[in-house]
């Protein structure tokens, strides 16, 4: 029995390629882990299959810095050998979090002990990445025609000029802007009706004297401010302050932060009170 504890715990040390220490908490702690992937999937694997029934939302979770538990899903491999940690909502960049294993326990009921915890941190994505990232590319080109685009696009310093004068007048002329301007204009709309992520849900009880503001977060949230005032967290990932003098048809700024510090501000929301 002993000799099969220690292979599922070796395995997963195997799996880190990392070395791990023993924590206070009875927790094998694993070396932090760095990813790029905001909606990064763990996948831990164990040298046996794993009991289904041990294997879960609570015996497998992920928690931010502030301790509070992330809404993940926790799925098994056919063969019962892997666990794989799929996020909810995506990890805010520059935010360390913990990966727990606990209580798992192997078809042949070996226990996972003591447990694994392993820190990992998404990294922040420069500017000129997200750009170089995100720039469309040409498929389906020929050298020629490449070679002649850069020809012409160092001429007219333009990408998107080109030497055939006939071709470029459908793009110039007063027919085919109007298409454009619409497609802005439900672009425009479309992005004013995008839903909030992390401030999920608000709520103002009206009163002559103190009204009472109530917030509703995701878990990437640490702080929430009220016309830059700091809300009192109640659990549960809910906010609430009291706000006097405020009135129907009155509007508030709502800022939602992923850390005590003010350049963590991750949304922001005009509320409307009704």
């Amino acid at each position: 029995m002993k000799n099969s504890l220690k292979a599922l715990i070796l395995l997963i040390f195997v799996f880190s390629t990392m070395p791990a220490s023993l924590a206070e908490n009875n927790h094998e702690v694993l070396v932090q882990r760095v990813a790029n992937d905001i909606y990064k999937v763990w996948t831990i694997t164990f040298n046996e299959a794993l009991d289904p029934s041990t294997v879960n939302e609570t015996t497998v979770l992920v928690k931010n810095s502030f301790n509070r538990n992330l809404d993940v899903t926790v799925s098994l491999s056919a063969d019962g050998k892997s666990i794989s940690v799929n996020p909810s909502q995506m990890y805010v960049p520059g935010l360390e979090y913990e990966l727990f294993i606990e209580n798992v326990a192997s078809i042949t009921n070996e226990v996972l002990s003591p447990g694994v915890r392993m820190p990992f941190v998404i990294e922040e994505v420069k500017e000129e990445k997200v750009r170089n990232s995100t720039s469309p590319k040409s498929q389906g080109t020929t050298s020629q025609q490449s070679n002649q685009t850069t020809n012409n696009n160092q001429a007219n310093n333009s990408p998107f000029t080109n030497n055939n004068s006939s071709s470029s007048k459908p793009t110039t002329s007063q027919p085919s802007t109007k298409p454009a301007t619409n497609q802005q204009t439900n672009t425009t709309q479309q992005q004013a009706e995008k839903k909030p992520v992390h401030l999920t849900n608000v709520k103002v009880d009206v009163n002559s004297m103190v009204s009472n503001v109530t917030v509703k977060t995701s878990n990437f949230v640490a702080v929430v401010r009220v016309d830059g005032k700091k809300m009192h967290y109640q659990g549960n990932n809910v906010h609430e302050l009291a706000v006097p003098g405020l009135k129907r048809g009155n509007t508030i700024k709502i800022d939602a932060f992923s850390s005590y510090e003010r350049g963590s501000l991750i949304e922001t929301i005009n509320h409307n009170v009704k």
